[in-house]
């Protein structure tokens, strides 16, 4: 599970360089964005917005971890035939998508 912070503007949670759909959140929320490992995808794109650091193999399983411009660090995971994975390994740069997310206001 990543748990990130962000603050919420025109209608978006602002996570360093991520931005997630935030809608029933007012702007100037600041908030708490838990996404799944398996709620991401990313692939890889020279002007990405993170930088791979980290490639394991979990049988058929593949975890990727990453760390995310402007925030922390960001775990995904794929089946291990994923066409995302093609070219991802660590130090190449990758785009990444929030499929779903849960937001939390910040207390």
């Amino acid at each position: 599970m990543n748990s990130l912070k962000g603050e919420v503007r025109d209608g978006h949670a602002y996570v360093g360089s991520l931005r997630i759909a935030a809608e029933g959140h007012p702007s100037g929320t600041r908030v708490r964005a838990l996404v799944r490992t398996y709620d991401l995808k990313l692939w890889r794109d020279d002007a990405g917005i993170a930088t791979v650091t980290h490639v394991h193999a979990l049988g058929d399983r593949v975890k990727v971890s990453a760390r995310l411009d402007g925030a922390g660090e960001l775990l995904a995971q794929f089946p291990r035939r994923s066409s995302l994975l093609r070219g991802v390994q660590p130090g190449s740069r990758v785009a990444v998508e929030v499929t779903l997310a849960r937001l939390y206001p910040e207390v």
